[in-house]
């Protein structure tokens, strides 16, 4: 079997054929591909729809459990899994289907442990197109971190006996994917990135959890950031090699730089200066300066902690 799909499944039964369709239209035989789709206890029509599905193709499975987050249910997924490759998809999302055809010669092509590729965003009146890589190239694990922060996994397709040691941080929903890509690329020997465009990203679902910024979702938020930035840097200082040592690092400090803009943008002033407070006893502030001009910018404010959190004081004073 070529490439397992892994779709974990919560309330998204507007969205869900539109993701199966696009799979189904690629031209592969039933027994080179499978479909595994993770029931993470969703309370609509969800799995409804996709038993339907079952009823005509064999290539799909559907697995239920209770609600346990996204982590879990992909965890269930690789468990599970037969094919060569793994691809990632959110089950309101959509694979191009020609993008499939020619991923499929190339990792046949070469001995690659992760392709990686561009994606495009669909809001309610247009498409846009996120171009990541701009040429093709092969590299190293070490070396694509080097150059890219790599939040997402469903632009990638990764190598099932690469990645099969590894599994999401289970119970989290928040970056947890940026944590699985640090574990499982930083020792990849043969990357290729390509300028392709090979996922439809949907931003119209304002129920996602990335858009989803109700008081419980953003505390769930601020918690899961906590935990799985103590796990990256525990996973760095446990990597003895000085020089991926060095590049995690600088993914985590990058990644806490993001934890401290949404916390001035969306949270209070108490819960800022809290968390400063635990990065600083953890030797993480003032934080150190990454690849990203925008991060670094933002951190001639963050790293003097008195006149950052000063500052969210007078802006939540203002706005009431």
């Amino acid at each position: 079997m070529f490439i397992s799909f892994i779709i974990p499944l919560y309330n998204c039964e507007k969205y869900i054929s539109q993701c199966l369709d696009s799979i189904l239209l690629c031209h592969f035989p039933d027994d080179m591909y499978e479909i595994i789709i993770i029931n993470d206890g969703s309370k609509d029509n969800g799995p409804t729809i996709c038993n339907k599905y079952i009823e005509k193709y064999n290539q799909i499975k559907l697995i239920s459990q209770q609600n346990q987050g996204a982590s879990a249910a992909r965890n269930i997924g690789m468990d599970i899994a037969q094919g060569e490759y793994i691809w990632f998809v959110d089950g309101d999302d959509q694979i191009i289907p020609s993008f499939l055809d020619k991923a499929y010669r190339l990792l046949k092509e070469g001995s690659y442990d992760m392709l990686c590729f561009n994606h495009e965003k669909l809001y309610t009146d247009n498409r846009v197109k996120i171009e990541e890589f701009k040429y093709r190239y092969s590299c190293s694990g070490l070396d694509f971190l080097k150059g890219h922060y790599t939040k997402f996994i469903w632009n990638k397709i990764y190598k099932r006996s690469i990645i099969c040691n590894y599994r999401f941080l289970h119970g989290t929903k928040t970056i947890e994917d940026m944590l699985f890509n640090m574990f499982s690329i930083i020792n990849m020997k043969h990357v290729l990135c390509l300028p392709e465009y090979g996922y439809l990203y949907n931003c119209t679902n304002i129920f996602s959890t990335t858009r989803n910024q109700n008081l419980r979702n953003l505390v769930k938020t601020d918690l899961d950031s906590v935990i799985v930035l103590s796990e990256l840097k525990t996973f760095a200082d446990n990597n003895v090699d000085q020089e991926k040592h060095d590049v995690l690092m600088e993914q985590l400090y990058f990644t806490i730089t993001g934890h401290l803009y949404n916390l001035f943008k969306f949270y209070s002033p108490k819960r800022l200066k809290k968390r400063i407070t635990e990065y600083k006893n953890k030797g993480l502030y003032p934080i150190k300066r990454s690849y990203n001009k925008k991060g670094n910018f933002f951190l001639l404010l963050a790293n003097n902690e008195s006149i950052f959190v000063n500052t969210m004081r007078l802006i939540v004073a203002i706005k009431r």
